[in-house]
């Protein structure tokens, strides 16, 4: 850049003495010899001379002011149209892993930031009667543009701050946003003395204007600033929310090991994990006399919307940007059975079929579901209630090496009986349970176990020792993962009796190995895809957290979705007594695993790349022995729990129902 002013600097000056030259040159030969001009000559030409010169002077400065804001202006990942300051879509971009930020040592204080409505004040109460810090809220983002590089850099540079970025999903936000805005309407007529006509904000539909409006008052520390004299006018109310994402992100991505979102639907469920997970990864200190939070009685219940809403919802939302924060296309619901969500006349699922991948809570899931559903067949073990038999994908595991091809697509949108329940888990935390519990992986040592050549029946089942001196590191990158499952035909009895005719529950292949643990991953995602993008109605996700921390709000989201009749005799489910933690992966294994995983398509299933995460003090990898024995341990703590309500039934059911009542 330097390089280009000098040379036009050089080029106006020697345009200057270029017509100098020429204006003395002329002289010359009108007075002979003389070397200069006459006084009226010489005023003649001064002047003429003077406005060249300026003319030259007025260019130069317009080159130069021209450069000079090019210079200032262009930044890599800024948007400069500032008529539309955010252009892009962000569906076509590409969802990147994140990178490490050299944090040496863990933050002191907290400060928690995120839309209105969106439960800030909640997750600012809980942070801050659970730890000794000093914890804050910071004001809501007002501003049209990107944050600056000297923002940035100001933002960035407070490595004592740990960012609780807290996100409700798009549909219930929204919802509560224009309910805020009616309630603000109204008390603002009452204290004028106005009617209440102005203040009817429109309920069915998303797609108006939208006018936001300054925090004031506040007297807390605005970290990222408020753009004064700008103009608060949205097109849409989710044309905001997005506007205000994209700027989260820019400093997210800068700090990421300081920076933790936090799901409002998933922390009110129980709080305490929030706490739980902050302790673990941050080493922060308990308050002496904290009270552990096991579960908020008020949980929000999922939304049943309009169709015509819902329809616009899901055009209007920039999906990829929420995945980024962990919220995918099912968070907004339709309903069966209610007139202006999906009327009666069109059919709801009548039988419930579950995928998922191993180590992803699909027993879990299953047993909750068979609680309050009856299954649609029983074939093999009670762990396959809703799995075995499954048109097409023959086992909830859906052991096969190729995806859904038209025909067997085809055959999944003919059956409008079916719901089909999509069990997920964190990537990291799922990949970390496979390296505990690597089911039907072929040993390494002995391949001949596996492929079309060996035995179906001398089946592989789980076996730690396939894995006995392999690091988590190279299991999430090097170690390539062969499926026992897809090499062979995997035979199953037909019933619950044993010697009953077997059938195959795999779709065998020549290919069966994946490059490593989260291409097997990227792999069980499409298919599920597949099936969400074929049945979109029909399709209900379930993240492991969620249905642990609240299995009945699962079971009675379910019912009111698709319009499923809960069987007599069902006694109301309470949280699991032990749910999964957040694993610590050191540096480099988050590194490996911020590489290697398909972010734009785990954002599909509302998982975002903050989901993986490091723990401070955590800087070598614990051995697998010691997470075996970890696991075992958390394994006879729920027995013991699951012996106690057998032998205690009328204590279990009361506290059930004390549970549910609250």
């Amino acid at each position: 850049m330097m390089n280009r002013e000098h040379k036009l600097e050089e080029g106006m000056g020697a345009l200057l003495l270029q017509n100098h030259g020429q204006v003395m040159k002329r002289c010359e030969n009108e007075r002979g010899t003389s070397t200069w001009p006459s006084p009226l000559l010489q005023s003649r030409t001064m002047r003429k001379l003077l406005r060249q010169r300026w003319i030259a002077v007025v260019l130069f400065l317009i080159g130069f002011l021209h450069l000079l804001i090019v210079h200032q202006t262009y930044q890599p990942n800024e948007y400069v149209n500032h008529e539309t300051p955010f252009p892009f879509h962000a569906s076509d971009a590409d969802v990147d892993g994140l990178t490490m930020n050299p944090m040496l040592s863990p933050p002191t204080r907290v400060v928690v930031l995120g839309e209105r409505e969106s439960g800030v004040d909640h997750v600012v109460e809980v942070i801050d009667s659970a730890f000794q810090l000093d914890v804050s809220k910071h004001p809501h983002i007002t501003r049209q543009t990107q944050l600056t590089e000297a923002e940035l850099k100001h933002i960035s540079s407070q490595t004592d701050i740990l960012w609780i970025i807290v996100v409700r999903t798009p549909c219930e936000w929204a919802e509560s946003m224009l309910q805020l805005k009616r309630d603000m309407c109204e008390k603002n007529n009452v204290l004028q003395n106005k009617g209440l006509k102005s203040c009817n904000v429109d309920q069915d539909s998303y797609n108006f204007q939208w006018d936001d409006w300054l925090d004031v008052g506040h007297d807390v520390e605005e970290i990222i600033p408020t753009e004064k004299g700008t103009t608060m006018k949205h097109q849409h109310i989710f044309e905001m929310r997005r506007q205000n994402l994209l700027i989260l992100q820019q400093f997210m991505e800068l700090i990421p090991r300081h920076v933790k979102i936090v799901r409002y639907g998933e922390f009110e469920l129980n709080p305490n994990a929030l706490v739980k997970d902050l302790e673990k990864e941050y080493n922060f200190t308990l308050n002496k006399d904290h009270i552990p939070i096991t579960m908020n009685a008020n949980s929000t219940p999922s939304l049943c919307m309009n169709y015509n809403k819902w329809k616009e919802a899901q055009n209007l939302i920039d999906w990829t940007v929420e995945g980024y924060f962990g919220h995918h296309s099912l968070d907004c619901h339709l309903c069966y059975g209610q007139a202006d969500s999906i009327p009666n006349d069109v059919d709801a699922p009548s039988i419930i079929y579950l995928l998922g991948e191993r180590n992803s809570g699909t027993t879990f899931v299953s047993d909750t579901l068979a609680e309050a559903f009856d299954p649609p067949n029983f074939m093999g073990s009670k762990l396959e209630r809703f799995s075995s038999g499954i048109p097409v994908l023959l086992h909830k595991h859906m052991f096969r090496h190729d995806l859904l091809n038209e025909t067997e697509l085809t055959e999944i949108k003919a059956r409008t009986d079916i719901l089909w329940v999509l069990v997920v888990r964190s990537p990291c935390d799922w990949a970390e349970g496979m390296f505990r519990k690597p089911y039907h992986l072929c040993p390494p040592k002995n391949p001949e176990r596996c492929g079309p050549d060996s035995d179906p029946n001398e089946k592989i089942w789980m076996n730690q020792n396939n894995v006995v001196g392999i690091q988590l590191l190279d299991f999430f990158t090097t170690f390539p993962w062969v499926d026992w499952a897809e090499s062979v035909p995997f035979l199953r009895s037909s019933t619950h009796n044993e010697g009953d005719e077997e059938v195959s529950i795999s779709k065998p292949s020549l290919d069966y190995s994946y490059e490593n643990v989260f291409a097997l991953r990227k792999h069980k995602l499409q298919i599920m895809k597949q099936v969400l993008d074929a049945v979109p109605k029909n399709v209900k996700l379930v993240r492991l957290k969620e249905i642990e921390r609240a299995p009945e709000k699962f079971i009675q989201d379910v019912a009111t979705e698709f319009n499923l009749p809960i069987r007599q005799g069902y006694k109301l489910q309470v949280p699991s007594v032990l749910t999964h933690s957040t694993a610590c992966l050191t540096p480099e294994e988050w590194e490996a695993a911020e590489a290697q995983i398909d972010w734009e398509l785990d954002g599909e299933f509302g998982f975002s790349p903050f989901d993986c995460r490091m723990c401070y003090g955590y800087t070598k990898s614990k051995r697998l022995y010691n997470r075996v024995m970890d696991s075992n341990k958390v394994k006879k703590l729920l027995k013991e729990q699951s012996g106690q309500e057998e032998h205690v039934p009328n204590k279990s059911a009361k506290s059930k129902k004390t549970k549910a009542q609250k």
